[in-house]
């Protein structure tokens, strides 16, 4: 029986290089956002990598979508029954999806009111934060006293609106009590001037500096990109949106003029009906005319609104 070989331990066995360990948190590679966990990491990394293949079948919308659930969500928009009706005083309006819905409530309504004091804000948290910090003792459903200017007897809900007032009014009046408070600057990125109050440095910004975007080409300039973008396929690349349509030769410049037309000429749709005699039209400024001419008066806004998906 021959003797089985010894292993050789003299020598040192080569080991496997490590992997470095990924730390967290860790920027995407396509926007540079950062994620503070790998599994939100990978998520956001799959929305730049993902194929877009659920793709919406109703005739003349091209709209496609990576997850299945935002596909059967944009699809709502298309039923003709919108099932979520804005509560609001003196609103009917109606909306098929739930976001759009809260979206309308947030722009129209003001968003969120304050019981305590009546402060509006868009958002939830911005509502419990300020309950949080302005009304800590205060019950569910008590209201606060106004409180008052010392020095000009306005009154204020807001105990934070009566401070801001003091410090923007009074600071300068050499007023007792408020020659140690200095109030927070709002600084313009572009010229460096200051101001004291968010909105106006806003509307500075907006007067003073706007965004403006160029043709490399012509020198023509907008104010968005999409504008620019548009500009560029329509005047310089000769680019149109063909009529989807068979059978139909129409070109139009942009898609949403495409998508008007697909609707009207061959779907038969009107989305524009007359309050006030039931008659339908395909587009808003045939509506007004016809206001104008036939019921004599001005129309509002609540007068042009589309309807849900009328058919000719």
């Amino acid at each position: 029986m021959t003797a089985q070989p010894q292993p050789d331990f003299s020598s040192p066995i080569p080991l496997k290089p490590r992997k470095e360990r990924v730390q967290y948190p860790r920027a995407c590679p396509h926007c540079g956002k950062s994620f503070p966990t790998s599994t939100r990491y990978h998520k956001h990394v799959y929305f730049h990598t993902a194929e877009r293949k659920f793709k919406c079948d109703y005739p003349g919308c091209e709209k496609s979508y990576k997850r299945k659930v935002d596909l059967l969500d944009h699809q709502s928009v298309h039923l003709a029954v919108k099932p979520f009706r804005c509560i609001a005083n003196c609103c009917n309006k109606t909306f098929a999806r739930k976001c759009d819905l809260m979206s309308h409530v947030r722009c129209a309504h003001n968003g969120l009111t304050c019981e305590a004091c009546g402060l509006r804000f868009r958002k939830k948290a911005k509502l419990q934060k300020h309950w949080q910090l302005v009304h800590p003792n205060v019950a569910e459903g008590q209201k606060v006293p106004q409180g008052k200017c010392p020095f000009c007897s306005k009154t204020y809900a807001n105990p934070s609106d009566l401070e801001r007032h003091k410090m923007s009014h009074h600071r300068h009046e050499g007023y007792e009590g408020l020659e140690g408070i200095v109030p927070k600057k709002h600084k313009c990125n572009s010229c460096g001037q200051t101001f004291e109050k968010f909105l106006d440095m806003v509307r500075h910004r907006k007067a003073a500096h706007p965004k403006t975007y160029t043709c490399d080409e012509c020198d023509w300039t907008c104010k968005r990109p999409d504008q620019l973008k548009h500009h560029k396929d329509t005047v310089h690349r000769g680019m149109v949106v063909p009529c989807k349509h068979e059978g139909c030769h129409h070109t139009f410049m942009s898609t949403a003029a495409m998508k008007l037309h697909f609707r009207v000429a061959h779907l038969q749709m009107k989305e524009f009906k007359c309050r006030h005699c039931d008659k339908t039209f395909a587009y808003k400024g045939v509506l007004r005319k016809h206001i104008e001419k036939v019921h004599q008066f001005v129309p509002t806004a609540e007068d042009l609104q589309k309807s849900a998906g009328v058919w000719a």
